[in-house]
């Protein structure tokens, strides 16, 4: 004769059937693989990731290169970051945040950290007498560096795959812009770079994935125009180095449309040798088609002498980069 089941035990037969039956489906949510690396991704930073001078905003240049489905490439970038880092970096961030970025490219985020005005007075001790030159520099390197923090802090929050660019030299950009006294000098960029890579090296310690761009050196080979247009698909037209003006706008402190593409270009080339197959199948980016898409083409093939497009007048908004 078979047992009866006590009535008070069915509930807690029940209960154990329906927490069996959960099991494989948590184990398999568990288990599901994480986003493509690409599939939402989000661009922080100054003006050369808000298109200042070119018109071409970074996060429109990357979108046509991803290749699989993806949401809209996000731009929390500013041109006006240069007026007041602290809170406009903040900003970024936390609008970035907002939108749980499987990306973040963050590729002249940090300029405005390094960059910018240190005043005499705020390097200068309360002695009355006027400070060495070597203390005037020990105090305005430290003064970059505590500000470079700031940023460095800001990056902090951001936990997931990172892209940043190291700190170019804007020496010779029109002094309308960007004046010499904002600029650091050639001991500070390479105190400030050298921090950047240390930051970088212990947050990939942590687990993190953290790709430094070489912005300088490639704004360094636009200035001199060290950049080659390749030959065109059909061949008719020879590879041929492109020209300081054609690369960079009239500023000589931000890339024209031509210098974004090649600059997309070059960065899709790095996130595909740093990601590897973590990427794989993601990217897909026409050059030529971009240059069509951002019709700067046609001058491109035909090259013809121009103005430089520098404003005439010695005022300026001054967005900078």
């Amino acid at each position: 004769m078979e047992k009866e089941v006590p009535m008070k035990r069915i509930p807690t037969l029940v209960s154990l059937l329906v927490l069996a039956s959960t099991l494989p489906a948590q184990k398999v949510e568990s288990q599901k693989s994480p986003p493509p690396l690409l599939s939402r991704v989000v661009v922080i930073g100054a003006s050369l990731s808000n298109g200042f001078s070119s018109g071409l905003k970074l996060a429109s240049a990357l979108d046509p290169g991803i290749a699989i489905e993806h949401k809209r490439v996000r731009d929390y970038s500013t041109s006006v970051f240069f007026m007041d880092p602290r809170r406009y970096g903040k900003q970024n961030m936390g609008r970035a945040l907002k939108k749980d970025p499987t990306m973040l490219v963050a590729l002249d985020f940090v300029f405005w950290y390094g960059y910018g005005y240190v005043y005499p007075r705020d390097v200068a001790d309360n002695t009355g007498l006027r400070p060495s030159k070597e203390t005037l520099a020990k105090k305005s390197l430290a003064m970059r560096l505590a500000k470079f923090e700031v940023g460095l802090a800001q990056l902090d929050r951001y936990k997931g795959p990172l892209i940043l660019g190291d700190i170019p030299d804007m020496t010779g950009a029109d002094p309308r812009m960007l004046s010499r006294n904002q600029i650091p000098t050639k001991p500070e960029l390479a105190a400030l770079n050298k921090r950047l890579t240390e930051w970088v090296e212990a947050r990939n310690k942590k687990g993190g994935k953290t790709l430094v761009f070489p912005l300088g050196q490639m704004v360094q080979r636009m200035k001199e125009g060290k950049i080659l247009l390749p030959a065109t698909p059909d061949g008719k037209k020879p590879a041929r180095p492109l020209t300081g003006k054609e690369l960079m706008t009239w500023d000589k402190l931000h890339p024209s449309k031509v210098g974004v593409v090649l600059l997309v270009r070059d960065l899709y080339l790095a996130m595909q040798e740093y990601f590897g197959k973590e990427l794989e199948g993601q990217v897909s980016y026409d050059l030529w088609k971009e240059f069509e898409n951002r019709r700067v083409l046609e001058k491109l093939l035909h090259p013809v002498a121009e103005e430089s497009g520098a404003p005439k007048s010695k005022s300026s908004s001054r967005p900078q980069k």
